[in-house]
């Protein structure tokens, strides 16, 4: 998958690659690239980072995550990196999404 920014494609591009005939369509291709859904979302990811900061590294996280607070140490920073990891996979989409 390729991430792109739809608001750097132009009208003349769109046009350019349609063929100047099919220029009248460019407002609908406009709206079906802004229809589409967000793959990676930058702000959210960092937004749902900064929320977990400090939180992850506690063992209530650890008795959240597993049901108690057993694994500790490197186990420990290993659910948190996994936690982590997760976000920024998901690209900032909820999991109840």
């Amino acid at each position: 998958m390729r991430l792109i920014d739809v608001n750097e494609i132009t009208d003349g591009e769109i046009v350019k690659y349609l063929g100047k005939e099919y220029g009248f369509c460019v407002p609908d291709v406009r709206d079906l690239l802004k229809d589409q859904p967000t793959a990676f979302d930058v702000e959210k990811v960092l937004e749902q980072l900064e929320k977990s900061r400090g939180y992850i590294a506690t063992t209530q996280y650890c008795n959240d995550m597993n049901g108690d607070s057993t694994c500790g140490g490197r186990n420990c920073f290993k659910c948190c990196l996994d936690y982590l990891i997760g976000i920024v996979k998901r690209g900032g989409i909820d999991e109840t999404n």
